[in-house]
């Protein structure tokens, strides 16, 4: 499941969005005017998610998946003291009354310590130890980060400084924890985009295999030498078994010979920005600025080949 928050944009402008983006099934919070927004959106139709109940800041759902059932809320939490202090209300109600595992993530647009700010002035104790309290009212587990520890990056100060915090995170109940004790939050590198991704993984990838299941790529098919590809390569006259088993084969080595070197491309740039974006420098170099713009716009171009094929 993939949740984007703060879309600024409802109705059939947001239809076309995510119909555009490829995505089967979906769950929306419009936009107020041209703030907020909260998209839920995934592909697995094995996957069965319903709504229970939502907030103009939240939504929270049930997910039912491999015969694990559990909830979810995304939170996308104002910027307003006033208008944040809502979703916490509507959220600690929920907590009040959740007896099954439940995993809660987002943008609570606050920090729960002074070491998740750097720059600007100084931290409000008191709506830190506010949120704080908040936490523990809601018997919530922060699931800590691997990667860098802000995940968003203010505009630049006129006398040239930038604040970086840690807003995005992810809470669960013990019920949650005990249910998926291996999972994981990783802050994804930042593209195109005033906060970083960030990446929750319900298992533990040591234990899985380094070979990916086969899938399906849409981009083959944008590709001129697909069809003739496909008539060379797919033998209608054997066995259905075997001719698939041969046909996979065939398609995963055209893949690597054909986009392998795009793929490869962005795995660099996407390493190279993680280190960036890591570095005890960031912020406060201009070097690593630069470099940071430049890589993202390589990577554009990357991602525009990719959309091309």
């Amino acid at each position: 499941m993939v949740a984007i928050l703060e879309t600024r944009c409802k109705g059939a402008v947001a239809e076309k969005s995510i119909k555009q983006s490829g995505f089967n099934f979906k769950m929306v919070v419009d936009a107020q005017g041209f703030s907020g927004g909260i998209w839920l959106l995934w592909k697995n139709p094995n996957l069965r998610v319903q709504e229970i109940s939502r907030h103009n800041q939240a939504l929270h759902v049930q997910v039912l998946e491999e015969g694990k059932k559990w909830e979810l809320t995304i939170v996308y939490a104002n910027p307003q003291i006033n208008l944040r202090r809502e979703v916490q209300s509507y959220i600690k109600d929920l907590a009040s009354s959740i007896q099954s595992p439940w995993l809660i993530c987002g943008d609570f647009n606050e920090i729960s310590d002074p070491s998740e700010k750097k720059g600007g002035a100084l931290c409000d104790t008191n709506q830190i130890h506010r949120f704080k309290e908040w936490v523990d009212a809601c018997n919530l587990i922060d699931l800590g980060y691997h990667g860098t520890r802000f995940t968003w990056r203010g505009p630049i100060w006129q006398n040239g400084d930038r604040i970086f915090k840690r807003l995005d995170r992810a809470y669960c109940n013990v019920e949650w924890n005990l249910t998926f004790h291996s999972a994981a939050v990783e802050t994804l590198p930042r593209v195109k985009s005033d906060h970083h991704p960030i990446l929750i993984r319900t298992f533990s990838t040591s234990n899985n295999p380094k070979i990916r299941p086969f899938r399906f790529e849409f981009m083959w098919m944008q590709h001129e030498d697909f069809n003739s590809f496909i008539r060379e390569n797919w033998q209608s006259d054997s066995p259905l078994n075997l001719n698939i088993q041969s046909f996979v084969t065939k398609i995963k080595k055209w893949n690597q010979q054909v986009f392998g070197h795009i793929f490869q491309q962005k795995k660099q740039i996407l390493a190279r920005l993680r280190g960036i974006q890591n570095s005890p420098r960031y912020g406060k170099s201009d070097y690593l600025d630069n470099l940071e713009a430049e890589l993202s716009e390589e990577l554009e171009t990357i991602l525009e080949k990719e959309h091309v094929f």
